[in-house]
């Protein structure tokens, strides 16, 4: 178990030989729940791996109690969730999993910006003056956290550096802005009026049939909840690298 960046990384297994579930998850400070998952290994073979919603994954877990002591490098939390065999479908094959534990964690340096994958992509910001950032990025370019926020960026591999100014109507140099509805269970867009500078571009080569670039740069948007337009999100001082291959 490691803390790192004000995120837990916890792993255990449980069970008998027969039938085994090794799990890891990861875990803010504050208690907001990124991560679940659950390899399911038995001696019939049928083996599964089951994940949390990973859309606004805090919404769907419940954790009754997480605390830690930094002295002792210990910590304790008590969690209900349901995972499931496609994290992004909440109707496919899913399991209910409860538990307790108490353990031992190790410090690991801090590092700037970057994804929980390791990956050198990044993105983060200020949701009216509140810090917001990337944690995880299931699509190239596309950045979410534990929360219902999601930020796309969005650029042609032909893009030159350059300063663009976007709204909504546009599909292409600029970012995309999105909350997770609880009562669709899908993201809703919202209007958006915005610039982004795109600053630096690199290109890493070519593989079979692609092209991979890197995009490098810095946005400030004013975002409007279409279904409710007092719901408007100021997002300032954000920055991005993003890796995507064409």
């Amino acid at each position: 178990m490691t803390k790192k960046n004000g995120v837990f990384n916890i792993g255990f297994s449980v069970g008998v030989n027969s039938l085994k579930h090794y799990f890891s998850l990861q875990i803010t400070e504050q208690g907001n729940i990124i991560y679940i998952s659950d390899f399911t290994d038995t001696v019939s073979y049928y083996n599964r791996t089951y994940y949390n919603f990973r859309n606004y994954p805090d919404f769907f877990s419940e954790v009754l109690m997480f605390n830690y002591d930094e002295q002792r490098k210990t910590f304790n939390l008590e969690l209900k969730a349901n995972l499931y065999l496609d994290s992004n479908n909440i109707d496919s094959e899913n399991i209910n999993v409860e538990f307790n534990l108490n353990g031992n964690y190790e410090d690991q340096p801090d590092t700037d910006d970057y994804l929980l994958s390791n990956r050198l992509d990044y993105c983060s910001a200020k949701f009216n003056n509140v810090d917001w950032t990337a944690m995880m990025q299931y699509e190239n370019g596309s950045f979410t956290n534990y929360g219902p926020y999601k930020i796309k960026v969005i650029f042609n591999s032909s893009t030159p550096v350059a300063n663009y100014t976007f709204t909504q109507t546009d599909n292409v140099n600029c970012i995309k802005f999105y909350k997770f509805n609880i009562q669709t269970f899908q993201y809703d867009e919202f209007n958006v009026l915005g610039n982004v500078n795109l600053y630096y571009k690199e290109f890493h080569g070519m593989s079979p049939n692609l092209l991979t670039y890197s995009f490098f740069g810095t946005f400030n948007i004013t975002a409007v909840n279409p279904i409710d337009s007092s719901e408007v999100i100021s997002i300032t001082d954000g920055k991005f690298r993003t890796l995507n291959p064409y």
